[in-house]
């Protein structure tokens, strides 16, 4: 039933071969491009074992059934082409379902007439039976289906080599070592058709092409191993599909040739596309339409209304060129800056409500003169938070048990109606006005901020009569008691406030609360100096403990630090003006962090490397906060540099020893000591070995040696323990050794 013969043998290897090809593509089916290969490969795998079992059978009717089955690997091989040539070039989204079953329908018919030939002949009329020193083999007519099926194919293989010759041109060298070798494999089985079609084949009835697959597994074998062939098109699919940038790519002739999926979901734009005259795919957007046009490189800012709301675009229009300068078509990347500038935006203002909240700050507590101040600040906190109005509200507790509130001050927008003359809004019972929640929450240092639909029914009857939408409500404190509030109402727009105006604006309130506080201070003791500069700094406690109260885990670092800071500063014979000057920067040391989200200081766990990044920006922050304030020696720059290193690792400027002040360098050491001594949400509290480990590590190259020195007598003699007595909580190692 079988004939054996050495070209039978070199079939059944090249189908072998074949196999094996097949099932390495395979492994590396989710790169571009490897479908369309490994699929090739079995064709021609097929091909070849069809040829082997005609001319190893011999029963005639086996050697027709096996012609069949080559007549599957021979029509699907050139399509197949097609699609991984697209691939190979780059163009592999252009393979449509629609376009596959077009490429398609010629060698399915072809199939079909080869399976049914009995029936009407049009593909071999006549079967002749022929013996050669192979073996006996079949010689086979060619009816007319054949030659259209021969066209067509010799068709797809030309436009499928064109496609990766051009591919080669413009590619680096191995891409041309893969295109090389992809041509070769392909040129050599079809030369071997062409061979066979043309009478002159020297073995009759053996189509010589299945042989010349052997050289053509060899060379994909060999691309595949040493040039990475089904890598190829990673570069183009794998990088450029997803990157979060959109790409556009017009040719010389203003056909939009290429875009990515970001692109697409940019601009809403259907798959079809790409391959349309770049003005009619991009008619919605005129503007990147025109730029497809231009010669020189472009780039601007563009506002796009997408489905998912307005977007801003960076656009980068810039021209494609050979190697010697002639211009083959553009490149346009969108990306979508939108976020990033919200960001900026809100960065912008918040600078701009710190710097606010500074100059109130050297209004207030330089001056002392609150009532004449009052008016400028409220104005300039009104327009900073963008609000319709801006007040301060004294809160008394009456006769009759009830709190009742007055509109001391109050600043405008332009269109919107004053209040402080308004009887149902002042002095009266804010219980009975409806606002006696008010009264609970702000007496007790917590704020109110809704939009007014949000709030309970009686508070929303007073509000939204007056047309207010929203609105905040800060507490102010003198000497710990409730003063009165210090509010914001939007009449515009419903908003919610950010952390940053709320924190900022919060710090406001508690300038206010230390301004009241120096006031009733000048009044009772106008010639009391020294306790006038006491009430100073509970005004800078105030501000240091509000600091404290957005983060729990840190309360009474800046009191323990400033008595440790103090006590190095005692060690190493400070004067008492400047162990003054210290300790009124240690208790602010921290007033940069109002900055900071809030849910960042309370992170449970250690912070990321842009969160540190943001986190490096409060001495600076601080510093600001403080400069306009009149204090008697350098308090900022001590705030600014107290994280600073001697060896230059310090931030936020990275100073060296010479350039740090020497209460900024026991600030430091202090700080650093308190903050290892107590429990973070991120870690617990270190043990005192380890406090004095990394104060003595550091001592001479990161931390002053003096003061170094200094921090370690007192904690290991036990002398911080007693400073911090009234600074609780304590750390557990204190504790213990107490005990």
């Amino acid at each position: 039933m079988w004939q054996q013969s050495g070209i039978a043998d070199l079939l059944a290897l090249t189908a072998l071969s074949g196999v094996l090809l097949a099932r390495s593509i395979w492994r590396r089916r989710q790169t571009a491009g490897a479908n369309a290969l490994f699929a090739l490969v079995l064709a021609a795998t097929l091909w070849a074992a069809a040829s082997f079992v005609e001319l190893s059978a011999t029963r005639t009717s086996i050697k027709i059934l096996a012609a069949k089955f080559e007549y599957v690997g021979v029509q699907n091989v050139p399509p197949l082409w097609v699609m991984f040539a697209l691939s190979f070039a780059g163009r592999g989204h252009l393979v449509t379902l629609r376009r596959a079953i077009a490429l398609w329908l010629v060698p399915a018919a072809v199939i079909a007439l080869a399976v049914t030939n009995e029936l009407h002949g049009t593909i071999w009329p006549a079967v002749q039976q022929v013996t050669t020193a192979a073996g006996t083999s079949l010689v086979f007519g060619h009816g007319p289906a054949v030659w259209v099926s021969v066209t067509y194919a010799y068709l797809l293989l030309l436009i499928g080599s064109v496609l990766v010759v051009a591919t080669a041109v413009r590619s680096a060298t191995v891409h041309r070592q893969r295109a090389v070798l992809l041509l070769t494999a392909v040129a050599v089985p079809w030369a071997a058709n062409v061979v066979y079609f043309s009478g002159i084949n020297p073995l009759p009835g053996i189509d010589l092409a299945p042989l010349a697959l052997v050289v053509s597994g060899s060379l994909l074998s060999w691309s595949a191993c040493r040039l990475q062939l089904v890598g190829a098109p990673v570069t183009h699919d794998a990088l450029l599909m997803t990157l979060d940038d959109g790409v556009l790519v017009v040719d010389e002739d203003g056909q939009l040739v290429d875009i990515n999926t970001a692109a697409r979901k940019l601009l809403n734009a259907p798959d079809a596309s790409a391959g349309r005259p770049a003005a009619e795919a991009l008619r919605n957007w005129p503007g990147l339409a025109e730029h497809c046009f231009t010669k020189a490189a472009v780039q601007y800012e563009a506002i796009l209304d997408s489905p998912e709301g307005t977007r801003l675009l960076d656009v980068r229009t810039s021209p494609l060129r050979r190697r010697r300068g002639r211009m083959i078509g553009r490149l346009i990347v969108l990306r979508d800056i939108t976020e990033h500038e919200q960001t900026v935006a809100v960065l912008r203002q918040h600078d701009r409500l710190l710097e606010t909240v500074s100059r109130a700050a050297e209004l207030l507590l330089r001056t002392g003169e609150w009532q004449q101040s009052i008016p400028t600040i409220l104005a300039q906190l009104g327009e900073a938070v963008r609000a319709s109005r801006a007040y301060v509200c004294h809160t008394r507790l009456g006769s009759d048990g009830e709190y009742r509130a007055v509109r001391v001050h109050e600043w405008c927008a332009a269109d919107i109606r004053p209040q402080a003359r308004d009887l149902e809004l002042n002095d009266m019972s804010m219980r009975q006005l409806g606002l006696g929640r008010w009264v609970d929450l702000l007496s007790r240092n917590c704020q109110v901020d809704s939009l007014v639909n949000e709030l309970p029914e009686a508070e929303q009857h007073v509000l939204s009569g007056h047309g207010i939408r929203s609105l905040i409500v800060l507490p102010i404190f003198v000497d710990g008691k409730w003063w009165g509030f210090l509010g914001f109402d939007d009449c515009a727009r419903r908003r919610h406030w950010t952390g940053a105006e709320t924190e900022a604006l919060r710090l406001a309130a508690s300038v206010i609360g230390g301004a009241l506080q120096r006031e009733h201070a000048d009044q009772a003791l106008a010639q009391g100096g020294a306790k006038l500069q006491r009430i100073l700094e509970s005004a800078v406690t105030a501000i240091g403990t509000l600091v404290e109260t957005r983060d729990p885990y840190t309360a009474g670092h800046e009191r323990r630090v400033a008595l440790l800071a103090e006590a190095i500063a005692e060690e190493l014979g400070l004067p008492q003006e400047r162990r003054h000057i210290l300790r009124i920067a240690a208790l602010m040391h921290d007033v940069g962090k109002i900055g900071i989200p809030a849910e960042l200081l309370t992170k449970p766990v250690a912070l990321s490397d842009a969160e540190f990044q943001l986190m490096r920006e409060h001495p600076e922050w601080g510093a600001t906060v403080l400069a306009s304030i009149d204090f008697e020696g350098p308090v900022a720059e001590i705030v600014r540099q107290h994280h600073e290193r001697l060896d230059g690792s310090g931030y936020p400027h990275g100073l060296h020893e010479g350039e740090i002040t020497l209460e900024a360098r026991i600030l430091a050491v202090a700080d650093v000591a308190e903050a290892m001594a107590s429990h973070r949400p991120y870690r617990p509290a270190h043990a005192l070995e380890e406090v004095l480990g990394e104060i003595n590590a550091g001592a001479g190259t990161r931390y002053d040696n003096d003061a170094a020195s200094a921090c370690a007598r007192l904690l290991a003699e036990g002398r911080a323990l007693l400073l911090w007595e009234g600074a609780a909580p304590l750390p557990d190692w204190q504790s213990a050794k107490r005990r």
